[in-house]
């Protein structure tokens, strides 16, 4: 059983990478950088509706620590992650 549970999970895992990827790639373009309007793009379409504008400016402003203006794909990976987690955890609290 402990096998099949890893097996889903690496599956799910595998998925969601690729699910960003597609997100990224059709966001940031050929530069492989995403600005903050492609990022406010990409978390719409990933279904993060409570990030509202002021929220992705603040969320994107956080990520891009280095102040160029752009982000990569990893860190908006982690920035994903973070989200999902982030609202998991808060419906959880709710039941």
């Amino acid at each position: 059983m402990q096998q099949q549970l890893n097996h889903a999970f690496t599956r799910k895992s595998e998925v969601l990478e690729r699910q960003q990827e597609a997100v990224f790639d059709a966001s940031a373009g050929v530069d492989r950088r995403m600005d903050l309007g492609e990022f406010t793009r990409a978390c719409e379409s990933l279904g993060f509706a409570s990030l509202d504008v002021d929220g992705a400016l603040r969320a994107f402003d956080s990520i891009d620590v280095d102040d160029i203006g752009y982000i990569s794909f990893e860190k908006f990976q982690a920035f994903v992650l973070s989200e999902k987690v982030r609202l998991y955890l808060s419906v959880s609290k709710c039941t």
